[in-house]
């Protein structure tokens, strides 16, 4: 999708909202190009903000884009994801399955997505462009890394002149919960990190001291 007009002033503390419309018809087919029915009618969210580390060290309007949109049908939530990259060839995608995430956090490009669904336990799902993909917790919420290794999830990554893109499919039952009524509204936060950090993180949404704090999440509304 296109940004609708120049980058203009964000108001850091602003709450961001994802609207998720319902697919069940046509679901997206994951293969990572974004080119589906399902991805036109969805609205993006252009809402990331460059942060560096600690509270107060907001840096405004990213040096490059990330582009968020949402569906859904009665099994799955399905999130598209497009990062501009200036140089998609040096893009880093070195870790492997076996892996901690932090080799994803750290040094791959590497897009991290958390999903607080109805109050229920967050989630926490990574990809890096390469397609590695990892789904863990934190024990403050209750998780461990033992039962979310399990979950059954899918994204395909690709790369393209000028960006890379993530289509994930994440099924309800892996949230434990059931397929939201439209109307229903969860938080969300959608955390990007480049290469060796060479460009500062961009957050969908600002956190104030932990990324563990849903209550800094914006909202992702199902239509």
């Amino acid at each position: 999708p296109d940004r609708p007009g120049p980058a203009a002033a964000i108001d850091s503390w602003e709450r961001p909202v994802l609207e998720a419309v319902a697919a069940a018809d046509a679901p997206p087919l994951l293969d990572g190009k974004l080119d589906e029915t399902a991805w036109k009618q969805a609205p993006a969210s252009f809402r990331f903000l460059s942060i560096s580390a600690g509270p107060a060290a907001y840096l405004g309007i990213p040096l490059v884009d990330t582009a968020v949109q949402a569906c859904y049908d009665n099994q799955n939530l399905y999130l598209g994801l497009r990062m501009a990259d200036p140089d998609v060839q040096a893009l880093r995608k070195t870790a492997s399955p076996d892996q901690p995430i932090e080799v994803l956090r750290k040094y791959d490009d590497t897009l991290v997505m958390f999903i607080n669904a109805e109050n229920a336990r967050v989630r926490q799902f990574a990809v890096n462009a390469g397609g590695v993909k990892y789904y863990a917790g934190s024990a403050e919420w209750g998780v461990t890394g033992d039962d979310l290794r399990q979950a059954e999830w899918k994204a395909e990554t690709g790369v393209a002149d000028g960006y890379w893109t993530i289509e994930a499919a994440i099924p309800f039952k892996a949230l434990e919960v059931a397929c939201p009524i439209s109307g229903a509204r969860w938080r969300a936060n959608f955390i990007r990190r480049f290469r060796e950090f060479l460009i500062p993180e961009s957050y969908w949404s600002r956190i104030r001291q932990k990324w563990t704090d849903v209550n800094c999440y914006g909202d992702l509304v199902f239509q």
